[in-house]
């Protein structure tokens, strides 16, 4: 079977993916994956590797509601584009895969009548649910506006101008953008967690994620792990959290991406103090007392595995939700 497979280009929205391509390449399948050059490591020498077109629009400002419609924007451009590359394109695929939030893929798939699966590492949401939480599940950005009310009414006018500008579907909704659905629907994270498991359809499945890491069964030691994802690169709330567990003499293992280099200078002479750009998260997980997170779905799929009790800080999008879910489990707060 030929299998293209689209991943919106960001780490927790593509790890899964390439778990996923390399097992379908092992068993015979010839395997195309989209994704930034960043993620090819991840995928076996039989694989196909394509360089994404997604394109992010800037801001003109700083204003979180603009932030919201030119990132939506930025997605509709790349889907354009895609449509276009693959009109262009040889031989077309069996199957498609897709990010939920890889919306080209869900456009390719529709138009040309090929069977589908949208692999969903967000909380997944109907129309429905998507009005009803919208407001509380884009927090970062619908805090800008005044009211729920206006909220939906500004993503209905971009909505319907959009369809018009980029030629799309009649039953296009906002919400598509940022979690297309396929004839086939994997959600990746245990129904536990999972918000609106109880109003999915048959098309949806939980699944979840693939964890490449047999626990030891080590004993907890008094530490703290500190982690914001990939995306969120905030260095005054890191050194807050590290400056705050300074008077407590354990260890803290900090990931800090862009920031490593410029943390390590500055606890120089913090024995204490471990920072990595990108650190082993499982290996720490299952041997620190707390983990600090912004709470990502990996980040709390992989804590549940190893058994770590959460403090979770959401920043943005359904980190609020997740947070809540935390809780509502009894595993952190």
């Amino acid at each position: 079977m030929k299998i293209s497979i689209y991943t919106f280009p960001f780490r927790g929205h593509t790890l899964q993916a390439t778990k996923i391509a390399n097992y379908l390449s092992s068993k015979g399948h010839k395997v195309m994956f989209d994704t930034h050059p960043d993620f090819f490591k991840y995928l076996s020498k039989e694989i196909i590797k394509k360089e994404t077109l997604y394109t992010y629009l800037t801001p003109q400002d700083n204003i979180d509601k603009d932030t919201l419609l030119n990132c939506a924007e930025g997605i509709l451009l790349t889907s354009k584009n895609y449509l276009q590359d693959f009109e262009n394109s040889c031989e077309k695929p069996d199957l498609i895969i897709f990010d939920s939030m890889a919306y080209w893929g869900k456009l390719i798939a529709n138009k040309y009548n090929i069977n589908s699966v949208s692999l969903i590492t967000i909380q997944p949401f109907t129309h429905q649910n998507f009005i009803y939480y919208s407001y509380k599940y884009l927090n970062t950005y619908s805090s800008a506006f005044k009211s729920p009310q206006m909220f939906l009414r500004s993503l209905h006018i971009f909505q319907e101008i959009v369809k018009k500008k980029y030629n799309l579907p009649n039953n296009f909704v906002f919400d598509d953008i940022l979690c297309a659905t396929g004839k086939s629907n994997l959600v990746l994270m245990p129904k536990s967690i999972c918000k609106f498991s109880k109003d999915l359809n048959d098309s949806y499945k939980l699944f979840s994620p693939i964890i490449d890491y047999d626990k030891k069964d080590i004993k907890k030691e008094k530490s703290v792990y500190l982690a914001t994802g990939s995306i969120i690169n905030d260095l005054d709330f890191l050194q807050k959290c590290i400056n705050t567990l300074l008077s407590l003499n354990i260890k803290v293992y900090v990931s800090a991406g862009k920031f490593a280099s410029k943390l390590n200078n500055i606890y120089i002479d913090c024995k204490n103090i471990y920072v990595y750009e990108f650190a082993p998260q499982m290996e720490i997980l299952e041997k620190c007392s707390v983990f600090i997170t912004h709470g990502g779905s990996n980040s709390i799929c992989e804590a549940i595995y190893c058994e770590a009790p959460m403090i979770v800080i959401p920043f943005t999008n359904d980190e609020f939700i997740n947070a809540d879910m935390v809780e509502e489990l009894g595993i952190g707060i």
